[in-house]
């Protein structure tokens, strides 16, 4: 019998896991108990993420009550540094809600562009 493949997902945080925290709390935990792994992708507008960016986003997924594996924070220029990071470590499966990171991580992995059609300003209902 083969080995079996862990699968790995990654997730944007903000306006992604951020937007519907308990949809995608069951969603992670329910991966990582499947035996997958959850790597959260995010990204800072400093030139290199820092120790305290690092504390603010692990304490930011706790409070969100998100399961993960691992926390990745993006440099600039993001796209581009979520990509490489989808390389990297392998993942099989991205979720980003902009376009811009998704067309770029889509070079890596299947990829989804993720809308909450609950948040007006997104969907122009407002």
């Amino acid at each position: 019998m083969g080995r079996m493949r862990t699968w790995r997902f990654g997730f944007d945080l903000d306006d992604t896991l951020g937007a519907q925290p308990k949809m995608w709390k069951f969603i992670t935990e329910a991966l990582m108990d499947a035996g997958a792994e959850v790597h959260v992708v995010t990204a800072t507008h400093h030139d290199k993420a820092t120790d305290e960016d690092y504390a603010a986003r692990k304490d930011q997924l706790a409070s969100l009550g998100i399961a993960y594996t691992d926390l990745y924070i993006a440099e600039p220029p993001i796209c581009d540094s979520k990509r490489k990071y989808a390389k990297t470590v392998g993942l099989h499966w991205f979720v980003d809600n902009r376009a811009k990171n998704v067309a770029a991580v889509s070079q890596e992995c299947p990829v989804a562009l993720f809308i909450d059609i609950f948040d007006e300003s997104t969907v122009g209902l407002g």
